[in-house]
């Protein structure tokens, strides 16, 4: 079943019937690419949550990100999801650093704000709101917002949010935590 929640936002279940379904507005100004939303059905979503890491990642790490596109692309391990309309795969790279709200380099273990966060994979269109898991804790430390073109000797990098902002997000009025 497909539910649209409006725009371009798609809920996504396979069990029939309807479910009351909330934003968190306390959260719908912080990121403007994604979209959350709660219900008060446990048996709604199938699958268990992945666990969130209140602390940011270290430069360097090794993580996998989970990319979506819409059309198979030319290379392996695309495996096709939601019926086949879809194909995703978990891209494997590393956290090459921060960024802070003013675009200043910011480092995991100061005062510094670390709301952007960049690894190597280069997400697929589609990607937006995946999660960015360190591959040694299995945990979620950021969540995919797109690509950014650092410098011309940089090249294009991913663009995420931190496990910082993620983990605040859960802290904010509105968040029923259970």
């Amino acid at each position: 079943m497909c539910a649209y929640v409006g725009g371009d936002s798609i809920l996504v279940n396979t069990k029939p019937g309807k479910y009351h379904l909330h934003d968190v507005h306390s959260f719908r100004q912080r990121l403007h690419d994604l979209l959350l939303l709660q219900t008060d059905d446990s048996t709604l979503f199938e699958h268990q949550s992945l666990p969130v890491s209140p602390y940011p990642a270290s430069v360097n790490t090794t993580v996998a990100a989970h990319f979506v596109t819409e059309t198979k692309p030319n290379e392996d391990g695309w495996t096709p999801c939601f019926n086949g309309t879809l194909f995703r795969k978990w891209v494997t790279g590393t956290v090459i650093g921060y960024k802070d709200f003013a675009g200043n380099e910011a480092k995991p273990g100061t005062y510094d704000s670390l709301p952007h966060m960049f690894f190597t994979q280069v997400p697929t269109p589609g990607s937006s709101g995946g999660p960015v898991i360190d591959l040694d804790t299995g945990a979620v430390i950021g969540l995919i917002r797109g690509s950014q073109l650092d410098n011309r000797l940089s090249g294009l990098r991913g663009w995420g949010t931190s496990a910082e902002s993620i983990y605040e997000m859960f802290t904010l009025p509105g968040i029923h935590r259970s």
